[in-house]
């Protein structure tokens, strides 16, 4: 019974319970395939190391996407490198059946964590090729064909996904993301209004609804990505991901005292225990303050995030940023203007001590 409660705890969002699930089956059963696909997701999300791959690397890909809410986490690149138990785990599988589409997709996974999409993209394909019914097999298909720009097909695969498990809302995050991306935002508008559909209570859907009008381009776009968000944070007040959405559209708005207020509450009221979110919410209220010249207040968010994770390059770029500001000089200036700068004011400070020995003279 341990796999399909793995299988159970992961649709709930009970990640701990389900690792462990898991693992027992595995360890009971190292032959059983069945919802192992499922657990290799769930190591590369949350088992292993942090990834040496730099924040700029994710935040410029999540830009692309232009979400706020849903891109990052599904469709970005993963966070950690491998672990040895993902690595055990795939190699468990492919010895006891080469030919399950299980061991495949977990094989898939792997690849995509270690940075070899094509390679990942290959053993997915080989995953459907056995059994075209299984939805992860899709879902990894469509995440790896966005990271290397083929969205027609990303559209396809997670079409299909859906069509075999209408009620992942990733897959149909998948179909939004890709429609967006080839900017055809009226279908992928249209996904998102079907996953809220087909859950009307998940706020994960209804920040969807946000995502495809937060990208489009039709006049009103950005208030109605306001109060989807705003609905969704109804649901679940507590997703990190929705609010920074939510502030962005007010930043983006010019209404940085409100996009502030937005990320304060959030810290206040519900403040996350992954450090990585409690970084980023630090982060983008820095970057808030900072475009609303309170520089004093930005320092001190971007300083904030330094003490939870001092090799968060985000907030070090922030801090680099603000202090220049407070200095009268160009915040996106880089390290040799700032040494020129200083050259040029200590050949200033030569000029004078000269001019001054001439006086004497």
């Amino acid at each position: 019974m341990e796999r399909p409660s793995g299988v159970a705890a992961a649709a709930a969002g009970d990640v701990p319970a389900a690792v462990r699930a898991f693992e027992r089956a595995h360890s009971m059963d190292p032959h059983g395939v069945d919802g192992m696909d499922i657990y290799a997701a769930l190591l590369c999300e949350h088992d292993g190391d942090e990834s040496d791959e730099n924040d700029a690397t994710r935040e410029e890909y999540g830009e692309k996407v232009g979400f706020g809410v849903l891109s990052s986490v599904a469709f970005a690149p993963a966070r950690r490198e491998p672990s040895a138990r993902l690595a055990a785990l795939v190699n468990d599988l492919m010895a006891a059946d080469a030919e399950s589409p299980q061991a495949w997709a977990a094989a898939a996974t792997y690849w995509a964590a270690k940075r070899e999409p094509h390679k990942a993209l290959a053993h997915a394909e080989r995953a459907i090729r056995l059994d075209d019914r299984r939805a992860d097999a899709h879902l990894v298909k469509g995440t790896l064909c966005l990271r290397l720009g083929r969205n027609d097909a990303a559209v396809g695969a997670f079409k299909r996904a859906a069509a075999l498990e209408p009620s992942r809302t990733y897959a149909h995050a998948g179909v939004v993301a890709a429609y967006s991306l080839t900017g055809r935002y009226k279908e992928a508008l249209a996904a998102a209004k079907e996953a809220t559909r087909l859950a009307p209570a998940s706020a994960p859907a209804a920040s969807l609804v946000g995502d495809a009008h937060r990208k489009s381009p039709i006049e009103g776009s950005s208030d109605k990505a306001r109060r989807a968000y705003e609905a969704s944070l109804k649901l679940d007040p507590s997703d990190a991901g929705v609010a920074m959405a939510l502030s962005d559209v007010h930043a983006d708005a010019g209404r940085h005292d409100t996009a502030a207020g937005v990320l304060r509450r959030h810290l206040e009221r519900h403040a996350p225990a992954d450090v990585a979110v409690a970084v980023a919410l630090r982060c983008k209220l820095g970057a808030v303050l900072a475009a609303s010249k309170l520089l004093a207040d930005a320092l001190g968010a971007y300083q904030q995030a330094l003490t939870l994770s001092p090799g968060s390059e985000e907030a070090a770029r922030g801090m680099t940023r603000v202090e220049r500001m407070l200095k009268g000089q160009d915040p996106d200036g880089d390290d040799d203007d700032d040494a020129e700068d200083e050259d040029d004011m200590e050949d200033a400070e030569d000029a004078e001590e000269n001019g001054a020995d001439d006086d004497d003279l």
